[in-house]
C-alpha cells in the first residue's frame, strides 16, 4: 500500500510538471540578464474623461523587430492598471503575462484595449453594438520598436479606433420650448451591428448582415451636443441623420452634408445644426481627430422636413 501511494505521488508530479511544460517558468536567479519590461500610458484619447480607471486592462503582442507575427509565449499579454489616472502604469496580471525584453535582439511590441482573454493571434477582436446601439471605446497603440534589455521602459501611446459622430444643435430653444436637450432625439441609420478588428495591422472587417439605427444620446442637459461611436467605414452611402421633436421628423444624408465619403477611423466627424423659421435645417459638417485640429470638410444643405410613418 505505501509503494501504491508513492506511485500516486510520482504521477501527480508528472502530470503538474507537464501541465505547466507549456508556460513561463521563473527566471533562475543565476539569470541575470533577463529584464523585465515596464509598461506605462499617457492618454488623450478616451472619450469621456481622458483617464484610465483603476483595473483597466490591456492586451500586449510582442514581435521580432521587424516581423509581423506574433512572438507566441508573448501573445496577448494582459498587463493592468492599479490606480488608473491621465499618466498610469501597468504591471502583469500574472506571472505568465510578464514580457522579458530580449537578452540579445530586439522585439516591437504593439498593445490594445479593452483586453479581451480569447485573442491569441490577435486577429478578431469582436466589436459589437450594444444594447444601447452604441459601440464602445477601442483603442489601439502605436508599435512601440526596438525593445531591448537596456531599453525596457515602454511608454504606450493610444489612439482611438472607432468613429465619433456628433451632432451640435446651434438653436435648441428654437426647437424645444424648453432648451432642454431630451426635448429632441437624435438618431443615425445604416450602421452596421458586428466587425473584427485585427489588432496587429488595425484592419476593421464588417461581418454584420443586418442595418442598425443608432441614436446619439444627449451629452447633458441643455448642451444641445449628441455624441455616439460608430464603426468605422470606407461608405456612408444611404445614412442618414434623423431628428425627432415631438410629432415631427426631419431627415439629412450624409453624403449630402459632407465631402468626406467615410467615418474614419479615430476621427471625429461634427454637424452643425441649424434649425430654420421654415421647418428646414441647415448643416455644416467638419471632422476632427479626438484632439482639437479640426478642418472644414463641408458646406452646409437644407434639410426638409418629414412626417413619421403611421404605420397604415
Amino acid at each position: 500500500m505505501k509503494n501504491m501511494k508513492k506511485l500516486f505521488i510520482l504521477a501527480a508530479c508528472a502530470c503538474m510538471v507537464a501541465a505547466c511544460s507549456n508556460e513561463k517558468s521563473e527566471p533562475a536567479q543565476d539569470n541575470e540578464q533577463k529584464t523585465e519590461l515596464t509598461v506605462t500610458s499617457g492618454i488623450s484619447t478616451r472619450v469621456v474623461d481622458n483617464q484610465w480607471s483603476a483595473n483597466d486592462a490591456i492586451g500586449i503582442f510582442s514581435f521580432q523587430s521587424g516581423e509581423t507575427t506574433p512572438v507566441e509565449e508573448d501573445a496577448n499579454s494582459k498587463y493592468v492598471t492599479k490606480d488608473g489616472g491621465a499618466q498610469a502604469d501597468f504591471k502583469p496580471a500574472t506571472f505568465a503575462d510578464i514580457i522579458f525584453a530580449p537578452t540579445t535582439g530586439k522585439i516591437d511590441l504593439r498593445a490594445y484595449y479593452p483586453y479581451e482573454k480569447n485573442l491569441k493571434d490577435g486577429k478578431a477582436l469582436s466589436v459589437d453594438l450594444d444594447a444601447d446601439g452604441g459601440i464602445h471605446d477601442m483603442l489601439l497603440s502605436e508599435v512601440v520598436k526596438d525593445v531591448d534589455k537596456d531599453h525596457a521602459a515602454v511608454n504606450f501611446t493610444f489612439k482611438h479606433h472607432m468613429s465619433l459622430v456628433k451632432v451640435v444643435i446651434a438653436n435648441l430653444t428654437d426647437v424645444v420650448a424648453d432648451g432642454k436637450s431630451n426635448g429632441l432625439q437624435v438618431f443615425l441609420t445604416g450602421q452596421d451591428r458586428q466587425a473584427d478588428v485585427n489588432v496587429l495591422d488595425g484592419t476593421v472587417t464588417h461581418t454584420s448582415t443586418e442595418k442598425a439605427q443608432v441614436e446619439l444620446p444627449a451629452m447633458g442637459e441643455d448642451t444641445g451636443i449628441y455624441e455616439a461611436m460608430v464603426l468605422p467605414t470606407d461608405d456612408v452611402a444611404g445614412m442618414e441623420l434623423v431628428f425627432q421633436v415631438k410629432s415631427k421628423e426631419f431627415k439629412c444624408k450624409i453624403s449630402d452634408a459632407s465631402t468626406t465619403k467615410k467615418f474614419l477611423s479615430g476621427k471625429r466627424h461634427i454637424f452643425n445644426i441649424n434649425f430654420k423659421p421654415s421647418g428646414a435645417i441647415t448643416v455644416q459638417a467638419t471632422i476632427a481627430d479626438w484632439v482639437d485640429q479640426t478642418e472644414n470638410n463641408g458646406s452646409a444643405v437644407d434639410v426638409t422636413e418629414t412626417q413619421p410613418s403611421t404605420g397604415e
